[in-house]
C-alpha cells in the first residue's frame, strides 16, 4: 500500500470524528474498561474461570482483568492517550476477554457474556456509525461462541443481542449526528473568525490582525524572544488617484500593492492592510537598521511592480521604529506614525525646493 493511500485513509478516519470531544472519548473508554474488569474480578468469586483449564484459568483471567483496570484509570485521568484507532481496537479487544472469560467458566449460566454491553456502548459514544456495525457483528458472534463448547438459548441469545445491536447503531447515529452539527458550528465558527481578520479589498490581513499579531510579537520579545520592529507606510498622493481616475482605480492600486508586499515579504515578517492607503509590517528579529532597509526594499519593488493608471510609478511613504525596552505597543506605534510624517514631510520639501 502506498504511503499516499495511507495518509488518504487516515484522513478519512479523522474526518470522522471531525467534532467529537476526544477527551471524553478517552475517558469513558477507561470508565468502561475499569467497570468491565472490576464487575468481571467480583463475578470470578461466584463463576469461577476454572472450568475450561483448572488454575491456570485464574492466570489467564485475573491478570487481564487487572491489567485493563490499570489502563483504563490511565485513559480516565488522561494520562494515557492513545490514539482514537487504539480506542476503537479496544472494543474488540474487551469482546474477545468476555468471550475468554465465559469460556474459562465453562459457559453455560456464566453471565460474563452479559458484560459484551459495556464494549458495544463504549463504541456507540466513541464512534461513528460505520465503524460500530462490526463491533456489533463481533458481539454477536462473541455472544453465540458457548455453542462452540455447549449449549445456549440460541433464540433468547440472538433477540437479545438484535436488540442490544439495534440499539447500539441508534446511539451510534444520533451521536454521529451532533458531532457533524458540532463541526458545521466550529467551521462556520473558523469562517467567520477569518472573515473578522482579513481586509475584503486587498485580502490582506485586517487591522484587527494586526493589533493581535503585533501584541503577541510585542510579548515575545519582552519575554526574551526575536526583537520586533513595526514599518508604516502610506502611498503617496493616493488621495489625488481617487480624484483624478476614480475609485475604483484607488482600489486597483491598492490591491497591487498589497499583492507586491505579501510576495517581498521575508517568511516570519508579515504585512497588514492597516487603514485606508496605510499598510503596517511586523519585522521579527529586525533591528531599526534593519527596518530601514527592509523599507527600502519594500518602497523599490512597490514602484518597481506597481503603477498609476496614468502609467508612473506608485511610491510610498514609510516610517519605522525599534521596541524598546520598557516599550508600549502604543508608544512603538506613535514613534512609527510620526516617522512616517517625518519622512513624507522631509519628501515635500525636497520636491517644493526643486
Amino acid at each position: 500500500m502506498s504511503a499516499t493511500t495511507i495518509q488518504e485513509r487516515s484522513s478519512i478516519r479523522e474526518d470522522a470524528y471531525r467534532g467529537a470531544q476526544r477527551d471524553l472519548i478517552y475517558r469513558g473508554s477507561g470508565v468502561l474498561s475499569i467497570v468491565g474488569s472490576a464487575t468481571s474480578l467480583v463475578l470470578m468469586a461466584f463463576y469461577p474461570p476454572t472450568v475450561a483449564l483448572g488454575a491456570v484459568g485464574w492466570a489467564l483471567a485475573v491478570p487481564t482483568a487487572v491489567l485493563s483496570i490499570v489502563l483504563g484509570g490511565r485513559s480516565y485521568t488522561l494520562r494515557y492517550r492513545p490514539s482514537i484507532t487504539s480506542v476503537y481496537r479496544s472494543s474488540f479487544i474487551g469482546i474477545a476477554q468476555i468471550a475468554l472469560l465465559q469460556w474459562l467458566a465453562g459457559g453455560g449460566d456464566a453471565p460474563y457474556i452479559q458484560l459484551l454491553m459495556l464494549p458495544m456502548l463504549g463504541a456507540a459514544a466513541g464512534h461513528p456509525l460505520r465503524r460500530c456495525v462490526p463491533v456489533a457483528l463481533f458481539a454477536s458472534l462473541a455472544a453465540l461462541s458457548p455453542l462452540l463448547y455447549g449449549s445456549i438459548d440460541v433464540s433468547s441469545t440472538i433477540a437479545e443481542f438484535w436488540l442490544l445491536s439495534v440499539m447500539t447503531l441508534m446511539t451510534a447515529a444520533v451521536i454521529s449526528s451532533t458531532r457533524r452539527h458540532r463541526a458545521q458550528l466550529e467551521d462556520a465558527g473558523e469562517h467567520a473568525n477569518v472573515l473578522a481578520h482579513v481586509d475584503p479589498l486587498t485580502g490582506m490581513p485586517n487591522r484587527r490582525a494586526f493589533d493581535e499579531a503585533l501584541a503577541l510579537a510585542v510579548e515575545s520579545s519582552v519575554e526574551g524572544g526575536p526583537s520586533v520592529s513595526l514599518l508604516l507606510c502610506d502611498v503617496n498622493s493616493f488621495k489625488q488617484i481617487n480624484d483624478t481616475f476614480g475609485h475604483a482605480a484607488g482600489d486597483h492600486v491598492l490591491r497591487a500593492i498589497a499583492r507586491t508586499l505579501s510576495e517581498a515579504m521575508r517568511r516570519p515578517d508579515a504585512a497588514f492592510r492597516w487603514a485606508g492607503d496605510e499598510f503596517a509590517v511586523i519585522l521579527r528579529d529586525t533591528d531599526e537598521a534593519g527596518a530601514s532597509r527592509v523599507a527600502a526594499r519594500l518602497r523599490k519593488a512597490v514602484a518597481g511592480e506597481c503603477r498609476r493608471p496614468d502609467g508612473s510609478a506608485v511610491t510610498l511613504g514609510s516610517g519605522v521604529a525599534a521596541l524598546k525596552p520598557g516599550m508600549s505597543i502604543e508608544e512603538v506605534l506613535v514613534e512609527a506614525d510620526r516617522a512616517l510624517f517625518c519622512q513624507k514631510a522631509r519628501r515635500s520639501q525636497l520636491r517644493g525646493a526643486a
